[in-house]
């Protein structure tokens, strides 16, 4: 949360004429309610699994940018999905940055708490080896999106040439 998935891949879809595709906008779209609210209705386990299900059936989509939220990574089976023909990447930021940024939005579940700092850095701790099985890790703390973007396409044409 906060490192730019969604705004970095829609530039980058965009970039690249492909489709974008957010998979909480997805989870939001079929249960009509927001991620927050279904957190609280139904709790994280259940929105796991839910986002489980919609990254199985997206990452058969080809010519797509697909934005997860940042724990999808946890689960071996959404990590093992989206390396599956995919090129992976992680947008990350530090923990100052990331509550920077996200601090006028009241919609975050995982950061309900006295002090949303810690929270943040406990969840970038958890997540942290399972970032690391990305194919590219971008530090989006100083960029802006324009660089951050630049940055990935020029990573995505000299990879895919060498293929």
């Amino acid at each position: 949360m906060g490192t730019g998935k969604t705004v970095v891949g829609k530039r980058l879809a965009k970039a690249l004429g492909l489709r974008f595709i957010d998979i909480d906008s997805i989870i939001e779209e079929r249960e009509k309610k927001s991620i927050s609210h279904i957190f609280q209705d139904k709790g994280e386990s259940f929105f796991r699994e839910l986002e489980r299900k919609v990254i199985e059936e997206v990452c058969f989509s080809e010519e797509t940018v697909i934005a997860t939220g940042g724990g999808a990574v946890l689960n071996p089976l959404n990590r093992e999905k989206l390396k599956k023909g995919s090129w992976v990447v992680c947008l990350t930021a530090t923990p100052e940055k990331i509550r920077e940024r996200i601090s006028r939005r009241t919609n975050r579940p995982l950061l309900k708490g006295d002090n949303p700092l810690t929270i943040i850095k406990d969840l970038l701790e958890k997540r942290s080896q399972s970032y690391l099985e990305s194919d590219l890790i971008v530090d989006t703390t100083s960029g802006n999106v324009n660089d951050v973007t630049e940055k990935i396409l020029k990573e995505y044409k000299k990879r895919s040439s060498s293929d």
